[in-house]
């Protein structure tokens, strides 16, 4: 679609953009695209809201231009729907089987990282929020309440070891 500059001009500081992208079947992005390309001023953000008050700023003037006629590719700018998204190809990694542990957490052998973890954990006070937190080096950072340490370091502890049993 051609529109002559001014025209588009007057358009823009008349219309919101949202709204008369429509006109033209292209998204206002586009619309917004093809005027900055052409040298065409456009409202500012919050220029429909403060003109709604009597308190919009000044309409900037059209700058001179040797491009009479602005071309609106419909084709290059219209809002599509986007693509469905194709999940991406996984690396096949052998199933583990974990058992849950069924031991305190005191008679476990645990692994190294969450061994530090419940060291840390355990050696820290609650913040003013009830909270402790692990962030020393060598363990997994975490913050969570002191009734769910065990819980925690359980969880960690399973997943540490299955992670090694898969080669990561």
């Amino acid at each position: 679609m051609k529109i002559s500059r001014q025209d588009l001009y007057e358009r823009v500081w008349s219309t919101p953009m949202t709204k008369l992208a429509k006109d033209f079947d292209i998204s206002d992005v586009g619309l917004a695209k093809s005027c900055r390309k052409n040298g065409i001023p456009t409202p500012p953000v919050g220029y429909w809201a403060k003109k709604a008050h009597d308190k919009a700023p000044a309409r900037p003037p059209l700058p001179p231009s040797d491009i009479k006629e602005v071309l609106l590719e419909a084709a290059l700018f219209r809002a599509t729907t986007p693509a469905p998204k194709r999940a991406a190809a996984l690396p096949s990694i052998p199933p583990i089987q974990v058992s849950p542990p069924t031991l305190p957490v005191g008679e476990m052998d645990l692994a190294p990282i969450a061994a530090a973890t419940q060291a840390a954990l355990t050696k820290r006070k609650p913040n003013e929020y009830g909270f402790v937190a692990s962030d020393a080096p060598n363990t997994f950072h975490c913050s969570l309440s002191p009734a769910t340490v065990e819980r925690a370091v359980k969880i960690l502890n399973v997943l540490e070891r299955g992670l090694k049993a898969a080669g990561c």
